[in-house]
């Protein structure tokens, strides 16, 4: 299965068109699979082909805004299996057979937690999960969701992919979005597996996007 998931609470923005071209690339590239989002507010998401929207009851929202959706995602791989998507990230082909995790950036701080595939009953995500109530009480930025499985990864001495894999655009710079940096993120995304759009951080820009930017470009050819 592949698993979406879209916490709606007073601070969720609308279901956008950013969304529905994640999902739709998901059942693009997994016509084989099952494909559900899992929601506590099923009217929110629109009925796309493909893809199954299941009531969900999302953990107990923290002072941590993403807590609701970093323990559900880590409860459904573990108890269910599967891939797990944000519903800003764009596959853009299949991924390796094996588990797998992405680093989230070149210094290998923090993992990708927006893309994961795993096994029912993984014990590396089964740690994870036990810990990230405790995580909580990190003064860490997104501690449990991305630098806790960084360390642990240690421990288990896993093969952890290369952020270019799923990461391969920065904050560092507007790469969606500027026209003048598009030759340059087509050509960074060349061999990436999908591309994280940071949909929370750039939102001001997917308001005004330029016809000509690269995200303009990815809308054109996969929609």
């Amino acid at each position: 299965m592949i698993h979406f998931i879209y916490p709606v609470s007073e601070r969720t923005r609308p279901w956008s068109r950013l969304n529905t071209l994640a999902v739709k690339l998901a059942v693009k590239h997994y016509p084989d699979k099952k494909i559900i989002v899992w929601t506590n507010e099923m009217d929110r998401v629109p009925d796309i082909q493909g893809i199954t929207i299941r009531q969900a009851t999302m953990p107990i929202d923290h002072q941590y805004p993403q807590y609701q959706s970093d323990y559900f995602r880590l409860k459904l791989l573990y108890e269910q299996g599967g891939i797990y998507l944000d519903t800003d990230m764009l596959l853009l082909k299949r991924l390796p057979d094996d588990f797998f995790l992405s680093w989230e950036t070149w210094n290998y701080g923090s993992i990708c937690n927006a893309i994961i595939q795993a096994e029912a009953w993984n014990e590396f995500i089964k740690e994870w999960l036990g810990e990230m109530p405790a995580a909580l009480e990190s003064s860490t930025w997104a501690y449990g969701g991305v630098v806790l499985p960084a360390e642990l990864s240690k421990k288990y001495k896993m093969n952890i992919y290369d952020s270019k894999f799923a990461c391969p655009l920065d904050l560092s710079k507007a790469w969606l979005f500027d026209p003048e940096l598009k030759a340059q993120a087509r050509e960074m995304v060349r061999q990436s597996t999908a591309i994280h759009c940071f949909e929370t951080y750039w939102a001001p820009y997917f308001n005004n996007l330029s016809d000509n930017s690269f995200l303009a470009e990815i809308y054109r050819e996969f929609e």
